[in-house]
């Protein structure tokens, strides 16, 4: 709010008189509108790219909305917000082609809402049955929720077997207390549109609409094939840089009511840091649902990577192909030190970026080296992190264990004040000199030991 409002200055135009002291009040709006700066970023099919696109229940034009590429239910339309914001109620305007098509309109859609990611964290809202050809359907929630995603279950329509439709979506809501700093957001990192490349694969049905390549289009209608029956395939996509990477996420096939099973199921993924045909190391199989979007894998703890290989081991049982529509590495690029360690993922940030010499207060210039870890640890909200001190040899030992011990604490209040919704469990230790990370005789080495390690305990 502007500061002159909050001052007591007088206010005089069209929305009326702010009197000294007085606080106008905001009133909760559509806050999944497009012009809001809402977007439709997942869905399972649409008719077409225009008039009946998903996109189109956000536009605030009741007249043209999404419809179902087919009969198929349930379906899943994705939403995501401009920022967080606490939604009071939804509202939805039904089909208008009840005329033409009788028991076309959505009926029970469910609704889920995530503060993480587009395709995990979600908790379930609730379930809500539509009226057909109505607008203006309202539901106030008995509680506000905190979002910044929507996911739409379009469970059943009302009756009609060929196509669902649904015009209008609308999010009512104010914005959420904000964060006092502005972090950036993990994103697909292997996009084409980010620089994002397929360089090998085993087979392809054509170089077209089913070319390996598909997967990192971001077009959801549209995919890879595979030649033939054959199995495992092999997908190699290299990002445009080293990322951590905190979750995978993929759309399967659009094609199961043609062949049934053509979906991937099993896929094992490796990662490598050298090149893209030597030193991977696996990272995990995910088991994926047929014929479903937005399909999301959160990892333990995050994996540097340049590169991914993507071995699709079975599919649901179609013989002749294998069918994958999108996949989405999601994460930040990798700055500074990171490691595995036995106690989980470490990142390691010098203690000159952080303090001046022999000092425990924060330097101006360390804000944004730790918002860049705030990053990567808002991934894991529930996390415990472990937050150690480390100094060189120089100085009496018991200075040292104490400044260790400062900065740590130092650290660990920043973390706990701009924490947000996480519920870490922070703890500290300090180690002054006694766990060098290299040798004290040069001052290279005591560069590198005078140090602030982050954990993220497994």
């Amino acid at each position: 709010m502007p500061s002159c409002i909050r001052r007591g200055i007088l206010l005089v135009g069209l929305i009326g008189l702010v009197l000294p002291g007085q606080v106008a009040a905001q009133t909760p709006s559509n806050v999944a509108a497009l012009t809001r700066g809402g977007r439709l970023v997942s869905f399972s099919t649409q008719y077409n790219a225009t008039d009946w696109k998903a996109a189109n229940i956000l536009d605030g034009k009741p007249n043209v909305g999404w419809c179902s590429l087919d009969g198929s239910l349930p379906q899943t339309l994705v939403v995501e917000l401009p920022g967080e914001f606490l939604i009071s109620r939804f509202s939805f305007d039904n089909g208008t082609q009840e005329g033409s098509y009788p028991g076309i309109s959505a009926r029970e859609v469910k609704i889920a809402v995530s503060l993480e990611a587009e395709d995990v964290g979600y908790r379930e809202v609730g379930t809500f049955t539509l009226k057909k050809g109505e607008s203006a359907q309202g539901f106030k929630l008995a509680s506000p929720v905190r979002a910044r995603w929507i996911k739409l279950n379009v469970l059943s329509n009302h009756g009609y077997a060929s196509y669902t439709e649904l015009m209008e979506f609308r999010a009512i809501g104010l914005p959420a207390p904000g964060q006092a700093v502005q972090v950036a957001r993990p994103s697909n990192v292997a996009a084409l549109t980010r620089g994002g490349r397929l360089v090998s694969f085993s087979t392809q049905y054509n170089a077209t609409d089913w070319k390996a390549a598909n997967i990192l289009d971001g077009k959801p209608n549209v995919g890879w094939c595979s030649l033939d029956g054959s199995l495992p395939q092999t997908l190699v996509v290299e990002l445009p840089g080293e990322f951590l990477i905190s979750r995978f996420s993929f759309d399967n096939g659009t094609q199961e009511g043609s062949y049934p099973g053509i979906s991937a199921r099993e896929v094992k993924i490796a990662v490598s840091l050298e090149a893209e045909d030597v030193g991977y190391r696996e990272v995990g199989t995910f088991t994926l649902k047929k014929g479903e979007s937005a399909q999301g894998f959160k990892l333990a703890s995050p994996v540097r990577a340049r590169w991914i290989k993507l071995n699709v081991l079975s599919n649901h049982g179609y013989a002749s192909y294998t069918e994958l529509m999108e996949f989405r590495a999601i994460g930040l690029p990798a700055r500074g030190q990171t490691a595995v360690t036995e106690k989980g993922f470490r990142l390691t940030l010098a203690a000159e970026v952080l303090f001046d010499t022999d000092q425990f207060t924060l330097r101006p210039e360390a804000q944004k080296a730790l918002i860049d870890v705030l990053a990567i640890l808002w991934e894991y909200p529930t996390a415990t992190l472990l937050v150690e001190g480390h100094t060189d040899s120089i100085g009496a030992p018991e200075h040292n264990q104490e400044l260790s011990e400062a900065r740590a604490n130092t650290v660990k209040e920043w973390l706990a004040a701009h924490r947000g919704d996480a519920r870490w469990q922070i703890v500290t230790q300090g180690w002054g000199a006694r766990k060098p990370a290299a040798s004290n005789a040069t001052p290279e080495g005591r560069r590198r030991n005078r140090r602030v390690e982050i954990t993220l305990v497994r």
